[in-house]
């Protein structure tokens, strides 16, 4: 019995660490910093702007590992970022959630794609101004074009 209950002990020592908090910092202007800071579940972006200061919170619905991904989304010259996981099914396509920045709030807006619920499979067309994802509909993908 106490064979078990020190496998059950190590197993969920190494299930509490593979979870640990992961930060990232960076300036999406020259006058602001963030820190963003994630879990399995969660996002915390802390904002720091010329004397102001700005916390929010997301909550995302995944079993999979968040990825962060700094650019332009909007194309405005300000930094922004994207939270990305594979799907739940197979983990075949990438899910994206885009954040924008906007300097007079100093604070972040989730955008959603001009068509379907979410950006899958994103990809940013700099020279077009827009970001290109994929959708469906009656289970037949299809390019969604979000210009700025």
């Amino acid at each position: 019995m106490n064979v078990k209950k020190a496998i059950l002990a190590a197993l969920v020592t190494f299930v509490c660490v593979s979870i640990q908090a992961q930060s990232l910092r960076f300036n999406p202007d020259k006058e602001s910093e963030v820190k963003l800071s994630w879990d399995g579940l969660s996002l915390n972006i802390d904002v720091k702007s010329n004397g102001n200061h700005k916390v929010s919170d997301f909550a995302f619905e995944t079993d999979k590992k968040l990825h962060i991904a700094l650019d332009d989304f909007n194309f405005d010259g300000v930094g922004d970022f994207a939270v990305w996981h594979t799907d739940d099914g197979m983990g075949t396509y990438r899910i994206f959630r885009v954040f924008i920045y906007d300097v007079k709030t100093i604070a972040f807006t989730e955008i959603f794609p001009s068509c379907g619920d979410e950006f899958i499979n994103l990809v940013t067309d700099k020279k077009n101004r827009s970001l290109n994802s994929t959708y469906y509909e009656d289970n037949i993908p299809k390019q969604c074009v979000t210009s700025f």
